[in-house]
């Protein structure tokens, strides 16, 4: 269906790659996240994907990131990355569950010192999981999964874990994200419950509300994302 190659996650950076053949989407989604001391973060993100056949999707996206906090404030863009996606259901039967690999090269279009981004040249490659258990009561629940961890000179481990839930056109969504690194202080571990509407066009609408878990996470948040699918 064509919701299964739009976006319909919050924090994960990309999904497994389930789109066929010349199909592609774009997204533009707005975080804004609040820390202890009244600190804020903005985020503005683009984000672009297309699938070159069915195995292999190439994309990249661009954070715009505005910090404000007792004293200052700064802005900037974070770092570009482009990223590469190779479904493995040559591999292992998708039926039993989808595993996709991605390597990501991450630009050092960032500032560490700014806190936007890590500002560091990187490849992160990273193991993408999705599995669709299929109608339970009205629905259709699926669960994704991600693994991966940056090489750089402030090396990082990302992990993370959804459930959605489908009934008609509307989605609910339970993400998990888990951020430790050099960069990240103490690990940025997120929980973020949200809702998405996929519309009768192949285009979704998504809001969550990000909390934190620790004192170096968010105490709250809002991301709202639009995504619009290309179909061949």
């Amino acid at each position: 269906s064509t919701s299964e190659q739009l976006n319909q996650l919050f924090l994960f950076e990309t999904t497994p790659n389930k789109s066929a053949a010349g199909e592609a989407y774009a997204s533009a989604d707005f975080t804004l996240l609040g820390f202890p001391h009244e600190a804020k973060q903005y985020r503005y993100q683009l984000q672009g994907q297309y699938s070159l056949t069915n195995q292999l999707a190439v994309g990249g996206f661009l954070p715009y990131l505005d910090n404000t906090f007792q004293g200052g404030s700064n802005d900037g863009f974070g770092d570009l990355t482009f990223y590469g996606q190779y479904k493995l259901d040559q591999f292992i039967n998708p039926d039993v569950v989808n595993l996709t690999a991605q390597l990501d090269l991450v630009l050092p279009t960032g500032d560490i010192n700014k806190n936007l981004d890590s500002g560091r040249l990187g490849v992160r490659p990273a193991i993408l999981i999705y599995k669709n258990f299929g109608q339970v009561g009205p629905g259709d629940i699926g669960t994704y999964g991600t693994f991966g961890f940056t090489l750089t000179t402030h090396t990082d481990v990302r992990f993370g874990l959804a459930m959605t839930y489908q009934w008609q056109r509307l989605v609910g969504v339970m993400e998990f994200d888990d951020r430790t690194g050099d960069n990240f202080g103490e690990p940025l571990i997120t929980f973020t419950p949200g809702v998405v509407y996929v519309g009768t066009t192949p285009w979704e609408l998504a809001v969550g509300v990000p909390v934190g878990a620790n004192n170096a996470s968010p105490d709250w948040g809002v991301v709202v994302k639009l995504t619009y699918a290309f179909e061949k």
